[in-house]
């Protein structure tokens, strides 16, 4: 569901984006794709789906890049790092 949500969010919002790129000439359109390190790191840390999923929004985020840049618009990946949460407790493991 998370790579789904992002590809369909963006393509749903092609039309509008390539109209203000004709409105706007020379300032392109941007989709912004939220991510994770734990897509691009190696180490499983016990979650396998969810770095998974967070590398394939790397992935897409990579893929539409170069097919958008066509039609003049831009694609980024937004990867933060480690912010301490319920997921990377050793408590929220033991739920």
């Amino acid at each position: 569901m998370n790579v789904f949500s992002v590809y369909l969010t963006t393509v749903v919002f092609l039309p509008l984006l390539q109209v203000a790129k004709e409105a706007r000439g020379h300032l392109s359109p941007s989709v912004i794709v939220i991510s994770s390190m734990s897509g691009l790191t190696s180490h499983a840390q016990g979650h396998f789906s969810y770095n998974a999923a967070k590398g394939a929004t790397v992935h897409l985020s990579k893929l539409m890049s170069y097919e958008f840049k066509k039609a003049g618009i831009r694609v980024n990946s937004i990867t933060p790092g480690y912010f301490p949460s319920e997921m990377m407790t050793k408590q929220s493991d033991s739920k």
